[in-house]
C-alpha cells in the first residue's frame, strides 16, 4: 500500500473534494511524485450523486472528465485508510474530529497550503459572482495548492 493515503473531504463530494481527488490524480500520472494513494468523499454526501453540469465544464479545464464521479459518504473506515486528510473547512475538520477523533492529527484544511495565508477555507459556490466564475475561481485555487502539496508534502519519484 502506498505510504501516502490522500483523502478530500467536503461536504457533497461532487465539486470541491472531487475535482482536487481528480486533478491530483492526474498531476501524479504526469510523474510529480511517488506512490499515493488518492481518494474522496463527503461529510453529507448522497452516495451515487453525480456532479452537476457546472463541476463537469470547470473540469474539463483542466483536461478532466468527472462524468464517472459519483458521491461518496465519509465514514470512519475511509478515515482509518487515510494518512493525509484534507478538508475544504472548518465545519468539515469538526465532521471528522467527531466520527474520529483519532484521524484529528492526521486532518487539515487543505487551503493552509497557501503560501499567501488566509483562513484556508474553500468555501462552496456562491456569494461571489457568478457560478460558472465562482467554480473556475475555486478550481483554480485547488489547482495551486495540490501543486504546492507535490512539492511540499509528497515523496519524489523514483528514478
Amino acid at each position: 500500500m502506498p505510504p501516502y493515503r490522500i483523502l478530500f473531504v467536503c461536504h457533497g463530494n461532487v465539486f470541491r473534494s472531487a475535482f482536487a481527488h481528480h486533478r491530483l490524480l492526474a498531476l501524479l500520472k504526469d510523474g510529480h511524485a511517488g506512490p499515493v494513494s488518492v481518494r474522496s468523499a463527503g461529510t453529507k454526501a448522497r452516495p451515487g450523486e453525480p456532479s452537476p453540469a457546472i463541476v463537469l465544464e470547470g473540469a474539463r479545464a483542466y483536461g478532466l472528465d468527472l462524468g464517472g464521479h459519483t458521491s461518496t459518504l465519509l465514514t470512519r473506515d475511509l478515515l482509518d485508510w487515510a494518512t493525509h486528510i484534507y478538508a475544504m473547512e472548518n465545519d468539515m475538520v469538526e465532521d471528522i474530529r467527531t466520527m474520529c477523533p483519532g484521524a484529528a492529527e492526521r486532518t487539515q484544511l487543505l487551503g493552509t497550503l497557501d503560501p499567501h495565508g488566509g483562513d484556508g477555507q474553500i468555501p462552496d459556490v456562491g456569494g461571489d459572482g457568478a457560478p460558472e466564475a465562482s467554480v473556475a475561481l475555486r478550481f483554480a485555487r485547488i489547482d495551486r495548492l495540490l501543486r504546492t502539496l507535490i512539492d511540499r508534502e509528497l515523496p519524489p519519484q523514483a528514478p
